[in-house]
């Protein structure tokens, strides 16, 4: 009761009630305020609105799962989602820029640097993004996969989509950076110019570094050479998305079977599914907290029924949890160590 007293003066208090003719707000009224019953401190308690965002921003979301991948396995996620149609990771992103606190999203076709992580782009002179780019270059990405038609027949839904989403800064190359060493800058050309059929048919016609040089000289005269260089990227995971109860149904799509994993062959590739695993069942840390949290029971005669039921449950979610599947795994983590992983 003593509780109950001062959670209700303090809500008094906050309400700015200064005499004895205030009344004691009702149950509906304090949920309105965004004030919830604890049962366990005998009264209520605020709710924080930043709950989902700052759990996004931390990369946990929705943590059914325990298990965070290590560095060079995240490495490869981004690596497998965004490697393009055709392997030359080439992909169309929404860009959001902002100057002046107004934000604008725009479709732009970036091609990643496998080897730093860095995107690449060229653009028009005077679009609107390229001038928020030399305002304020700080920028945030997000690549998506949809889902097709022959996946949605088969029931899996849109929350089984995946993506990355990507926070970083954008650099604007300039003429006198290519003078003074062109090595990046060839690079990159390098790197996004083969990723189309019309620009790689130009971009082969220069055998020498000096006319790459001057090609370059000309493509910047015309238009805005960048690179977006991220500073985190959280990753969906689109297999843990299955999860519910006793995390009974995270195994449907994610244990192989004879005919490989339960997803198609074009949304996520059996061989990217075994390192994920593999990942997962090498992790003596995983394997110490799955321990912890369900350790292996013995079932006795001397157990009641409710004993015994119990430790049957734990046992199978522990099984679940360290057997040959995804079960176990967050579903969205953040990558901030851009260094490929050998």
């Amino acid at each position: 009761m003593k509780k109950l007293f001062v959670a209700l003066m303090a809500l008094l208090l906050l309400a700015g009630c200064a005499s004895n003719n205030c009344s004691v707000p009702t149950d509906a009224e304090l949920e309105a305020q965004g004030w919830v019953k604890n049962p366990e401190e005998n009264g209520y308690i605020k709710v924080s609105t930043d709950t989902v965002s700052s759990a996004t921003d931390q990369g946990k979301g929705l943590t059914f799962g325990y298990y965070e991948q290590s560095d060079a396995m995240k490495q490869k996620t981004v690596l497998e989602y965004l490697s393009g149609l055709n392997g030359n990771y080439r992909e169309m992103y929404q860009i959001a820029t902002a100057v002046n606190n107004i934000p604008t999203v725009s479709s732009v076709e970036y091609v990643l640097d496998p080897t730093n992580f860095n995107l690449y782009g060229i653009s028009e002179v005077g679009t609107e993004k390229t001038l928020h780019f030399a305002e304020n270059p700080n920028v945030s990405l997000y690549w998506t996969r949809q889902l097709r038609e022959a996946e949605e027949a088969m029931g899996i839904t849109y929350f089984s989509s995946y993506g990355v989403q990507i926070t970083g800064t954008v650099h604007i190359f300039t003429v006198d950076e290519l003078d003074a060493d062109p090595t990046e800058l060839l690079h990159l050309f390098d790197t996004y110019y083969p990723t189309m059929p019309t620009t790689a048919a130009v971009w082969s016609t220069k055998t020498t570094e000096e006319a790459r040089i001057e090609y370059i000289r000309q493509v910047m005269s015309m238009q805005v050479v960048y690179k977006i260089v991220p500073s985190e990227m959280v990753i969906t995971q689109p297999y843990m998305l299955h999860m519910g109860g006793k995390y009974a149904s995270c195994a449907i799509f994610t244990s192989k079977g004879e005919n490989g994993y339960g997803y198609p062959d074009d949304f996520i590739n059996d061989s990217f599914f075994d390192a994920v695993i593999e990942d997962k069942l090498n992790s003596a840390e995983y394997k110490a907290m799955i321990d912890q949290m369900f350790p292996e029971t013995e079932i006795t005669d001397t157990m009641s029924d409710e004993e015994k039921a119990a430790a049957e449950n734990s046992n199978a979610t522990r099984a679940l949890l360290l057997g040959a599947n995804t079960c176990g795994i967050k579903t969205q983590q953040t990558l901030t160590n851009f260094t490929p992983a050998q």
